[in-house]
């Protein structure tokens, strides 16, 4: 519940101010939860709404891809595999546009984290196939 009460808060007009309690209630420790992934689709979805290059999203994203593959964190249900993998494909592709645009390091780092991520998974997992299945 307070996954998704910080989600609703998140947009539009809070700005900054609700990184950190997305971080604190989507990833803590190492730990994500099926919220996590759940809230995946719906972080990307909002983020391409908006025109400003923000870290946070790739961060937060590749952060949750990462820890899923974590022993201590529940696998990804099959119900949210394909809304999962479309957003963080859609990321990726959005990451192509804006890594040449961002001005700080920290973007250029998660941005090509994200788009790296998204190319190994293709081949570790078989997803290139999946991929374009999905027209991502």
């Amino acid at each position: 519940m307070a996954e998704a009460e910080a989600l609703t808060r998140t947009f539009p007009g809070h700005g900054e101010t609700m990184w950190p309690e997305l971080w604190n209630e989507l990833h803590h420790e190492g730990d994500v939860g099926t919220a996590s992934y759940a809230s995946v689709p719906h972080l990307v979805r909002i983020y391409r709404t908006r025109r400003a290059i923000d870290w946070n999203i790739y961060a937060m994203v590749a952060t949750i891809e990462l820890a899923r593959d974590q022993r201590q964190n529940p696998e990804l249900p099959k119900l949210l595999e394909k809304g999962y993998f479309r957003a963080f494909y859609q990321l990726a592709g959005i990451g192509h546009s804006e890594v040449v645009r961002a001005e700080d390091p920290e973007s250029v780092r998660v941005i090509l984290g994200v788009i790296a991520s998204r190319k190994a998974s293709e081949f570790t997992q078989g997803s290139w196939s999946n991929s374009r299945k999905m027209n991502c």
